[in-house]
């Protein structure tokens, strides 16, 4: 027996039988056919031309352009055109006349057969067997039982929710999650189909349909999502046909049908669905906006819904259009001291936040919790929020001592207002953890990190993308200690969390990327790192753009990996264009542009032009001080950099208390045991040697190697130049020992 999702075959079927074939005998020229298809599919989903317009142009006013498509009216159509329409409409590229597919999708030589036998293999990925199931089931079996006792659910209900999970390939630990998850989207949908009662009374034409959707999400043997779903296509379509004949309802029908979009968006989302979810929530607000007006509240929502399922795939400058608007109108129409209104600013600052513009959205942070705690008081839990919101704002900027009150409120809020096992306090305890990182107070923000992702993994299990968020921060922090081995699994594991429930283009994936290319490099294997550097700069160029703090750090983090591989000439370029984002976008006095000077320094250095490096690490040193304070491991890093550069030049003894002072910070902010502070005394024992002064140097030099041995391991570059140093330092102090005894 094979288990198959019915709409899935339907549509693989409809591409060879009626796709592919149809346009092989169509006479029409190629522009003319496509047009066609476009309209035909568009028709069949229901939308109208200003939504099509919208989706794949992202600009609904460009529906007269779609229109001249379906029209055949324009003889030169692009690619690239072909491409966002077709992506929007989910048409198959065999049905594209081959003439008018873009380069990747062109594939010579083929005819109906090896295409029907290459969709047939696709498809035998997505077929999950009874075998398949009967595995599952045997090996979760305690936890399926449990699953069914705390939800009284039924065992065909979670096979058919298991169906789903399989097709995705989730690992198997995370099924169980991904189940619980699903069922409850389920008992969501369920509960709000009571609502669907009174359309059923006011249409009777679609009573019906209603009901055979309702009857497939009930509880028993006749439960079936693809069912519910064909009959909510089906008064989808037939309510359409209604509102063509019974124009003067047409206000009121289409809030009812927004609501049946609604649904459809839900189930769409149970089933992992998100671009289809987003199709119908930009259905609903043509149909709010028909029905009840642009300026009516409750279109807002469908605003919101749409820029949030933007926002969650990674496409935040197309997510703040929808924001904004949603602001306009409730400004205009609630008044600016609503609590709604107040959510529409946080919104479009947290949109602003993923932008990197963080201090345009810093006023409206501060607005929204001004309305909060004049309108909740200081014990709400939307209030804690703002406080969140704000401080993670200021963090961004660099401001991290600012950042640390709010924080520390708005997890005093979320402790006594949702309880410690609440994701929301999960969400506090990291933010706290993470303003420590930044400090440089590693060592106190470690137990918040494990805190949080204890909460998250019991609360929304292992496979969700804010338990993703806590390995990957764990990992860093563990990172900042130098236990990079222990960190490496957790990037790992945050990695693969994020591509299977993100995808390979969000911006979350793109991190998870960079943290693991950091990984590797902080352990020497600097050629593993170099294409996850890649990546993580692709992405982010593709979806954050040029002008972004974190595609700044893409570039610097690939000149740095060069610069380690001694590829300085290759790194310079990167690290200027990094440098010149940061200047821009975060100021002059931020700690990333600092890091930047620091960086393009060292390139300069290594190349031996430590003149012309020098003032640069001056200048990350100053604003270090100023901004992160002197105590700060970065601050380090820059006494250490700065005496750095003036051993190069040969001026060891104005190097020697800079390099003291960086070991001195190390000692008491990282500890004895850390790699940062064993490369401390490695440089230390480096200056002295250059002084003449080996039998001191000697002792530094053991120490050091000593702990780059026990932390990073002996094949370690840091590890084996310690030791080559260590080899030198000693025989040049047993060659003045022999001397002394020749001569004695």
């Amino acid at each position: 027996m094979v288990v198959v999702a019915s709409v899935l075959h339907g549509y693989v079927t409809c591409c060879i039988s009626e796709g592919y074939v149809a346009l092989a005998k169509n006479d029409d020229s190629d522009v003319v056919c496509f047009g066609k298809l476009v309209r035909e599919k568009r028709v069949a989903l229901g939308w109208s031309q200003e939504a099509l317009a919208g989706t794949a142009f992202h600009n609904p006013d460009r529906k007269g352009y779609v229109s001249q498509i379906e029209n055949g009216q324009i003889p030169n159509i692009k690619r690239a055109t072909v491409q966002n329409v077709a992506r929007a409409l989910n048409i198959d590229v065999e049905e594209i006349p081959r003439a008018l597919r873009w380069p990747e999708a062109i594939e010579e030589g083929k005819d109906t057969n090896t295409i029907a036998h290459e969709i047939h293999g696709q498809l035998k990925k997505l077929i999950v067997t009874k075998d398949d199931l009967e595995r599952v089931t045997i090996r979760h079996r305690i936890e399926l039982n449990a699953v069914k006792t705390a939800h009284n659910a039924t065992e065909g209900e979670l096979v058919s929710l298991l169906t789903f999970i399989l097709q995705k390939r989730v690992s198997p630990e995370n099924i169980i999650p991904e189940l619980e998850r699903s069922y409850e989207q389920l008992s969501e949908l369920r509960e709000s189909m009571k609502h669907m009662h009174s359309l059923a009374n006011e249409v009777p034409e679609i009573a019906a349909l209603l009901q055979q959707a309702n009857a497939a999400l009930s509880v028993g043997t006749a439960f079936s999502l693809d069912d519910a779903d064909m009959a909510l296509e089906k008064a989808d379509i037939r309510y359409s046909e209604i509102m063509a004949e019974r124009k003067e309802q047409l206000k009121r029908d289409a809030e009812n049908r927004a609501q049946i979009l609604g649904k459809r968006a839900q189930i769409a989302k149970v089933k992992f669905n998100y671009k289809a979810a987003e199709g119908f929530y930009r259905q609903q607000i043509e149909l709010l906006i028909e029905g009840l007006g642009e300026d009516h509240p409750d279109t807002t929502i469908g605003y919101h819904k749409v820029a949030s399922s933007l926002n969650s795939q990674g496409w935040f400058e197309d997510a703040e259009h929808f924001y904004c608007k949603a602001l306009d109108i409730r400004e205009r129409v609630l008044g600016k001291e609503h609590p709604s209104t107040a959510i529409s600013y946080s919104n479009v600052a947290n949109n602003m936040d993923d932008q990197g513009r963080f201090q345009d959205a810093e006023s409206l942070h501060c607005k929204a919790l001004n309305i909060f705690e004049r309108v909740f008081g200081n014990e709400h839990s939307a209030t804690a929020a703002s406080y969140n919101n704000l401080a993670s704002n200021l963090d961004a900027q660099g401001r991290f001592e600012d950042a640390e009150p709010l924080y520390r409120k708005a997890l005093v809020i979320s402790e006594r207002v949702l309880g410690k096992e609440h994701p929301f306090t999960a969400i506090s305890y990291n933010n706290v953890a993470s303003n420590f990182n930044a400090q440089g107070r590693f060592e106190e923000a470690d137990p918040l990190y494990r805190k949080a992702l204890d909460i998250r993994e019991r609360v929304l299990g292992e496979g969700h993308p804010d338990t993703a968020t806590s390995y990957n921060n764990m990992g860093f922090n563990l990172s900042s200690l130098g236990w990079f081995k222990d960190a490496e699994l957790l990037y790992h594991k945050a990695l693969n969390i994020r591509q299977r429930v993100l995808g390979k283009e969000h911006p979350s994936t793109a991190d998870s990327y960079n943290n693991v290319a950091s990984n590797l490099r902080a352990q020497g294997r600097t050629e593993e790192a170099e294409p996850l550097y890649r990546k993580a700069l692709d992405i982010r160029l593709r979806v954050l753009g040029l002008e972004h703090p974190e595609t700044a750090t893409s570039y610097n983090n690939v000149a740095g990996n060069l610069s380690s591989q001694g590829r300085f000439v290759e790194a310079d370029p990167l690290y200027r264009k990094a440098q010149d984002i940061r200047e821009r976008v975060l100021g002059l006095e931020h700690p990333e542009t600092a890091t930047g000077y620091n960086n393009m320094a060292y390139n300069l250095n290594a190349q031996g032009r430590s003149e012309e490096a020098e003032p640069l690490f001056r200048k990350a040193l100053e604003i270090r001080e100023r901004v992160l304070g002197k105590e700060h491991p970065d601050t380090a890093s820059s006494y250490n950099s700065v005496a750095y550069n003036l051993n190069a030049q040969g001026c060891f003894v104005d190097a020697d208390p800079l390099y003291r002072k960086a070991l001195e910070i190390r000692e008491r902010v990282l500890g004895k045991e850390h790699p940062d502070t064993a490369s401390s005394y490695n440089n230390v024992a480096y200056n002295l040697n250059a002084q003449g002064r080996f039998e001191e140097a000697e002792v530094l030099y053991r120490k050091a190697l000593d702990i780059f041995e026990r932390m990073r391991g002996r094949e370690h570059p840091d590890t084996i130049s310690c030791q080559e140093n260590l080899v030198s330092c000693r025989e040049k102090n047993i060659s003045i020992i022999e001397t002394h005894e020749k001569n004695a």
